[in-house]
C-alpha cells in the first residue's frame, strides 16, 4: 500500500512541477519535450490531458491527503488496504466527474 501512494505521490508532484515549468515558460511541447527524466511519447497525450484536468491547488491537495493517507496506513496497517482502496476510489469517481 505504502509502494502505491508513494507512486501515486510521484507522479503527483511531477504534474506538479510541469505545471508551474508551463505557466512560467507559457509552451506546453517545449516543457514536456525538454523534461527530466524524458517522458514517454505515448504518456505525453495522457499528461496533457492530466494537465488541462487538474489544477495546481487539486494537485497540492491531493499531494497533502496522500501524505496524510500514507502516515494514517503506516499507523494502522490492519486497515491499510481498506484505506489505500478508498482513496483511489474516490479519487476515480472525483476524476470521472471532471471529464
Amino acid at each position: 500500500n505504502i509502494q502505491i501512494l508513494k507512486t501515486f505521490l510521484y507522479k503527483l508532484k511531477r504534474l506538479k512541477n510541469l505545471k508551474k515549468e508551463i505557466e512560467i515558460k507559457k509552451n506546453q511541447e517545449l516543457v514536456l519535450s525538454a523534461h527530466k527524466p524524458p517522458i514517454f511519447w505515448k504518456d505525453k497525450d495522457i499528461i496533457k490531458l492530466q494537465l488541462k484536468i487538474w489544477s495546481s491547488e487539486e494537485l497540492q491537495k491531493s499531494i497533502q491527503e496522500i501524505n496524510d493517507i500514507e502516515l494514517l496506513v503506516k499507523k494502522n496497517s490492519q486497515v491499510s488496504n481498506y484505506i489505500t482502496n478508498n482513496f483511489i476510489l474516490e479519487k476515480l469517481e472525483n476524476s470521472n466527474n471532471k471529464t
